[in-house]
């Protein structure tokens, strides 16, 4: 004689563990499809807002879009984008007008120290600076060495040489050769012992040696002179 045994369970679940429960159910069958790692995601400011220890963006990334500041490693609002430290920038900067006039001029640098600054070389020294007093100045790496200095009241100083519109002209014994229109001869360097020129020569080879004044000679077999035009 067969017996039949009915055993009754009763299972309470409350809303809240029944959602979990099914929540569970349904991520264990779609888990083939969250395979991947990318999430799109887009919020907006001021809600939802939240604090990001890293975020990274493929595409587009769009920063205080309305207005704002853009703050890094400060907290301080100057305006605009404010960093402190090195702002590193692999390629070419662009910098456009400010909108603010000097003097006619569109602004579009500004130095905020009203001390010296200076652009310098990676490996130290200046390699160009703007003085308090308004003067420019060309250095080296040496400490206090100006090769070229360019004063307010436009004085320009240089320690070496100076070529504004110069070049070189070759003469022989026969024909004329002359400088160019509005140019002057002020240096001729020869290839013979005979000179022809009052003013200023060098011996032969490099235009750049030390001048000596001399007085009219003889013709010369051939040389050259340098011809400058400064206006």
């Amino acid at each position: 004689m067969r017996q039949d045994i009915h055993i009754h369970l009763d299972l309470r679940l409350t809303t809240r563990t029944l959602i979990g429960v099914m929540t569970v159910m349904l991520l264990f069958g779609v888990v083939d499809e969250l395979g991947s790692e990318s999430l799109s995601l887009s919020t907006y400011y001021p809600a939802p807002s939240g604090v990001y220890t890293q975020m990274i963006t493929t595409n587009n990334a769009f920063l205080a879009r309305n207005g704002g500041n853009v703050l890094v490693g400060t907290s301080v609002l100057p305006g605009g984008l404010s960093a402190t430290g090195n702002v590193v920038v692999n390629g070419g900067v662009v910098v456009n007008q400010m909108g603010t006039t000097w003097g006619g001029w569109n602004e579009a640098v500004r130095l905020s120290n009203g001390a010296n600054s200076a652009i310098t070389y990676p490996s130290g020294g200046m390699f160009f600076g703007m003085h308090a007093n308004r003067n420019f100045y060309w250095a080296n790496t040496s400490a206090g060495t100006y090769p070229m200095i360019l004063s307010a009241t436009g004085d320009l100083t240089i320690s070496g040489v100076l070529h504004a519109g110069c070049h070189s002209v070759a003469f022989g014994n026969t024909g004329t050769t002359s400088c160019g229109a509005n140019e002057a001869a002020i240096a001729v360097n020869y290839t013979s012992n005979f000179l022809s020129m009052a003013g200023m020569e060098a011996a032969s080879g490099s235009m750049n040696l030390p001048y000596t004044q001399i007085n009219y000679i003889n013709f010369p077999t051939g040389g050259s002179m340098l011809c400058c035009k400064i206006q």
